[in-house]
C-alpha cells in the first residue's frame, strides 16, 4: 500500500519543514525514536545526542539562573553597591539571551500556533514563555527606564523555578494530576465557598461595621472621653488615648469583612474575633465583656458551615482527584495487598553468610549470634541505653549527670563488642556487604569517641553530638520487630515516589521564597516577624514558608507585610523603603496558603496512607507474606546460592523448588505419598522389611515380597491420592519451571525477586483478584505463551516416548524370539 502524500508546511510561511535549519532545530528539541530503525548506521546517525546535550545544557542554565535569583536579593543590593547590581544585570542579560535563543529554536522547529503540535498549543511551552517574557521586560526597563521601581519585576524571577517542572516528564504528570485534572471540581468548591462567604461578609459588615472601635484606656466609656494622655499600667508612662479598630481586622467595609472571614475559614483567629464582637455595646461606646453575647451565633454558624463543611469538601475533592488520577481510589483490598507485596519482594536480597558454618564452639557461637534475627543481649543493652538516656532532666545535679554519662559510655563500649563478634561469625566480606551494619557500628564508634571527648575535656559540643548519635543508634531496635522491618522495607521502596512529591513541594516553596524576598526583603519587622521569621534572606524565607505550610499564624505574618505608610518609611526607591504592600501581601499569602497548606499537605498525607496501607487496613492480616516465611525462603536459597549472588541457575531450579515449604511448597506429591514416608509406613505395618529384603538371594521370594509391596502401594495410593490434584500440581510445577527459565538473564541466572514474584503468582495471590486490569491482560498473555511452550514440549515428549517405546518393544520381541529359539526362559 502506498504511503499517503504528506503536505509540506512552512514555519511562519517562510521556512519549509524540509529546510536544514528547521531539521537542526527539531533534532535539538525532539528526541528521536531509534528503536524502529533497522539500519544501525542510520540509527547511530539519528541519535539522541543533540537532544540530550541541548536539554542538559538548558537545565544547567536554568539552575544557574535560579541561583542568580537566590543570590541577587534586595538586602545585598542595598549593602553591596553599584558593582553588585551591574554584575547581576549582565548575568540576567546573558540568561535572557540564552532563553530567547531556546524560544526561537522551539518555534522554528514546532511552529508558532497553527499546527497541532506548535509551540503555543503546549501548556508547558506556554509556561516557558511566561518565564522569558518577564526577563525581556526586566531587561528593557533596566536599560531604557532606569528610574522605574523594579521590585515588582524582580518578583517575576521566581518563575524561573517553573522551568524545573517543565524539564521533567514525571514532575509534569504530578502537577497535571494536582492542578489540572480536578480543576473543575476545585473551582466549583471555590465558587460555593465564595457564594457562601460573600453574603456572610455583607451581613457581617451590616452587623459589625464601625462597631469594633475601642479606646486603649479601658477606663473610658466612649469616644468622647477617649482623649488626652493616660498612664499605661504595664509601662508606667504617659501615652495618648486613641480610638481605633482591632489591630488586624474590622468589618468597616466589604473587603475587610471578606478578608477576616477568609482567615476564619482557615480556622485562625475566629475565637478572638468572636470575643471582641460579643463585647459590642453600641456605636462609639467602649466594649464590655459579653454585652452582645448573641453575636457568637454569627461566627459559630460560619465556622461550622464554612470551615468544617466547605473547607473539608475542598480538601476531599483535592484528595479524591489525586487518587482517581493515580488509580488508587479504584484499588480493591486485594490489589493493595499485592502492591505492598510487590514492594516488599523487590527489597529482598540474599542473606550474606559464610558458606561453611564454623565448627569451633566459640566461632559457632559468634556465627549464631550474628545471624540471629530475634532479640539478643545487645538489643537488651540498647534498650538499657535508651532507658538511661531518658533519666536525664533539665537542671540535674552535675555529679548525677556525669555518672549517667559514664554509664552510657560503658554501655556503648559493650555494644562495640558486637563488632568483632559479627566479623568472626560471618567474615569480613559478608559483614561489609551489609550497609545497615556498617552505618550502625560507625555510629557506635563515633558516639564513643564523642563521649570520650566529653569525659576528657568536658566539651559541650561533643556532648551535644553524642546525644544525637545515641538517638540515631536506637533505630537499630527496628530490626527486632517484624512489623517495623516491613514498614522500613516498604518505606525504602516508596521513598522515590515520596521524594518526588517533596521535590515538587520544595519547588513551590522556592518559587514563593524568591517572590516574597523580592517584594518584602526590606520590609520592617512586625509583631510576628523577627530575625528568624522574615523574608530578608532566601534561607529565612524558606524556613518561614515551611512554618506557614502548617498554618501557624499565617494571617498575622500576612498583616505584618501589609504594613503601609504612615506605619513605615516610604523612600524614593524600593531600596530606601521598609514598607510592605497590602495587595501583593494578600495575594501571595492566600495563594500560598491554599496551595501549600491545603493541597500539597493533604496530598502528601494521602501519598503516605496509600503507600503504607498495610499498617491500618484489614488489621494485622493485611500482609500476604510474613517475615518468618521470607527468612525460610532465604534459608533455602542460601543452600543453592552459596555465594549470595542473588541469581539462580537453570540447573538448580528443580532442586530449589522441591526444597521449598509452605507457602511456596511445590512438591509433586504430598508428604504422605513420598517414597521415604511410604517405606516407613510399610515397615510399621510389617508389609515388607527392606533391610532383610536386601540380603535375600532367592529371586522368587524377592519377587513375591515386591509384588506384595506393589499391591500395598497401589491400595494406599488409591485410597489417599487425588489424581486430579496431582495432575494440577504437576502442571503447575512444570509451568513454574518454564516461566522461571524464560526469566533467566544471560550469564547471570534468574534474579531472586523474579523467583519470588513467580512463586507468589502461583502460590499466594490470585492474579484476577490482585492485579490491575492492564496487568491481568499482560499476565495472561505471558501465561498463554508459557502454556503453549509447555504443551509443545509435552507433545514432543509424548512423541519421543511413543517412538522410544516402539523401538524398545521391537527389540524386546526380537530378544524373546531369539530366547525361545534357544529355549531360554526369562
Amino acid at each position: 500500500m502506498a504511503e499517503p502524500e504528506v503536505k509540506e508546511t512552512k514555519f511562519g510561511f517562510i521556512l519549509a519543514t524540509t529546510n536544514p535549519l528547521v531539521k537542526l532545530c527539531k533534532r535539538l528539541i525532539i528526541p528521536v525514536n531509534t528503536e524502529n530503525i533497522a539500519d544501525e548506521e542510520q540509527a547511530a546517525h539519528r541519535s539522541n545526542k543533540p537532544y540530550k546535550y541541548f536539554n542538559n545544557f538548558m537545565l544547567i542554565i536554568c539552575w544557574l539562573a535560579i541561583l542568580a535569583a537566590l543570590i541577587d536579593i534586595p538586602w545585598y543590593e542595598l549593602n553591596n553597591g553599584e558593582l553588585w547590581v551591574m554584575s547581576f544585570n549582565i548575568l540576567d542579560g546573558i540568561f535572557t539571551a540564552i532563553f530567547t535563543i531556546e524560544f526561537l529554536i522551539k518555534i522554528t522547529a514546532l511552529g508558532v500556533v497553527f499546527d497541532k503540535d506548535s509551540y503555543f498549543r503546549n501548556a508547558w511551552n506556554v509556561i516557558d514563555f511566561c518565564v522569558v517574557v518577564p526577563m525581556w521586560i526586566d531587561l528593557l526597563v533596566k536599560y531604557l527606564l532606569p528610574q522605574v521601581d523594579i521590585n515588582y519585576l524582580n518578583a517575576f524571577r521566581s518563575f524561573r523555578v517553573l522551568r524545573l517542572i517543565t524539564s521533567s516528564t514525571k514532575l509534569q504528570q504530578t502537577i497535571y494530576s494536582l492542578f489540572v485534572v480536578g480543576f473543575g471540581g476545585i473551582f466549583n468548591v471555590i465558587l460555593l465557598g465564595a457564594a457562601f462567604t460573600i453574603p456572610y461578609a455583607i451581613y457581617g459588615h451590616q452587623l459589625f461595621g464601625n462597631m469594633l472601635h475601642s479606646c486603649n484606656d479601658k477606663e473610658v466609656l466612649g469616644i468622647r472621653s477617649c482623649a488626652g494622655p493616660f498612664i499605661e499600667e504595664e509601662l508606667g508612662i504617659l501615652i495618648p488615648r486613641a480610638w481605633n479598630n482591632p489591630r488586624l481586622f474590622n468589618f468597616d467595609n466589604f473587603g475587610s469583612s471578606f478578608l477576616i472571614l477568609l482567615e476564619i475559614l482557615s480556622r485562625e483567629k475566629w475565637i478572638e474575633v468572636m470575643q471582641i464582637t460579643m463585647g459590642i455595646r453600641g456605636k462609639n461606646l467602649q466594649p464590655e465583656l459579653e454585652d452582645s453575647w448573641f453575636s457568637c451565633f454569627y461566627f459559630i454558624g460560619f465556622y461550622l458551615l464554612g470551615s468544617v463543611f466547605v473547607l473539608t469538601m475542598f480538601i476531599t475533592i483535592v484528595i479524591e482527584n489525586y487518587r482517581n488520577y493515580t488509580g488508587v481510589s479504584l484499588h480493591t483490598a486485594n490489589q493493595r495487598r499485592y502492591i505492598d507485596l510487590f514492594k516488599q519482594i523487590n527489597q529482598i536480597t540474599p542473606s550474606k553468610q559464610p558458606k561453611i558454618v564454623p565448627k569451633s564452639p566459640f566461632l559457632n557461637w559468634c556465627y549464631q549470634t550474628s545471624v540471629k534475627k530475634s532479640m539478643d543481649i545487645f538489643d537488651a543493652l540498647l534498650i538499657l541505653l535508651l532507658l538511661v538516656s531518658c533519666m536525664h532532666f533539665f537542671g540535674d545535679n552535675p555529679t548525677y549527670d556525669y555518672a549517667l554519662k559514664l554509664v552510657e559510655l560503658g554501655i556503648l563500649i559493650l555494644l562495640f563488642a558486637e563488632l568483632p563478634i559479627n566479623i568472626l561469625g560471618i567474615g569480613w566480606k559478608n559483614f561489609f556487604s551489609k550497609l545497615w551494619d556498617i552505618v550502625y557500628f560507625s555510629g557506635v564508634i563515633v558516639t564513643i569517641c564523642l563521649r570520650l571527648g566529653w569525659v576528657i575535656k568536658s566539651n559541650s559540643q561533643c556532648d551535644y553530638f553524642a546525644k544525637i548519635g545515641q538517638v540515631a543508634l536506637f533505630l537499630r531496635l527496628i530490626t527486632i520487630n517484624d512489623q517495623l522491618i516491613q514498614l522500613a522495607n516498604i518505606m525504602s521502596a516508596s521513598i522515590l515516589e515520596i521524594l518526588n512529591f517533596l521535590y515538587i513541594w520544595f519547588i513551590f516553596i522556592l518559587l514563593y521564597s524568591i517572590a516574597f524576598n523580592q517584594m518584602f526583603g526590606l520590609t520592617r519587622y512586625g509583631h510576628s516577624t523577627d530575625n528568624y521569621a522574615n523574608f530578608r534572606y532566601i534561607w529565612t524565607s524558606i524556613l518561614l514558608l515551611f512554618r506557614l505550610s502548617t498554618g501557624e499564624f499565617w494571617n498575622e505574618v500576612m498583616h505584618d507585610f501589609a504594613v503601609m505608610s504612615p506605619h513605615c518609611v516610604r523612600g524614593a526607591t524600593y531600596l530606601e523603603s521598609d514598607c510592605g504592600n497590602e495587595t501583593v501581601s494578600y495575594i501571595l499569602f492566600i495563594s500560598f496558603n491554599i496551595i501549600s497548606m491545603y493541597i500539597l499537605t493533604n496530598v502528601l498525607i494521602v501519598l503516605i496512607l496509600d503507600n503504607f496501607s498495610f499498617c491500618y487496613d484489614i488489621a494485622a492480616s493485611f500482609s500476604l507474606l510474613s517475615r518468618s516465611e521470607i527468612r525460610d525462603f532465604k534459608t533455602k536459597w542460601r543452600l543453592i546460592d552459596e555465594d549470595g549472588t542473588g541469581y539462580l541457575k537453570t540447573a538448580d531450579i528443580v532442586p530449589f523448588l522441591k526444597s521449598l515449604d509452605s507457602p511456596f511448597e511445590t512438591k509433586l506429591f504430598p508428604r504422605n505419598l513420598e517414597i521415604h514416608y511410604l517405606i516407613m509406613q510399610s515397615q510399621s505395618e510389617k508389609t515388607i522389611n527392606f533391610s532383610e529384603l536386601t540380603h535375600k538371594i532367592d529371586n522368587e521370594e524377592v519377587d513375591e515380597n515386591m509384588q506384595n509391596y506393589y499391591h500395598w502401594i497401589s491400595k494406599r495410593m488409591n485410597e489417599t491420592m487425588d489424581q486430579r490434584y496431582l495432575q494440577l500440581h504437576r502442571r503447575n510445577f512444570n509451568m513454574i519451571y518454564k516461566e522461571l527459565v524464560r526469566k533467566e538473564r544471560k550469564d547471570l541466572g534468574i534474579p531472586i525477586t523474579d523467583v519470588l514474584l513467580t512463586m507468589a503468582h502461583y502460590k499466594i495471590v490470585n492474579p484476577e483478584d490482585c492485579f490491575l486490569i492492564e496487568d491481568v491482560f499482560l499476565y495472561y498473555k505471558d501465561r498463554e505463551e508459557v502454556l503453549y511452550s509447555y504443551r509443545v514440549e509435552l507433545a514432543i515428549g509424548l512423541m519421543k516416548t511413543y517412538l522410544i517405546r516402539k523401538k524398545f518393544l521391537k527389540r524386546l520381541n526380537k530378544q524373546n524370539s531369539q530366547a525361545k529359539g534357544k529355549n531360554i526362559i526369562y
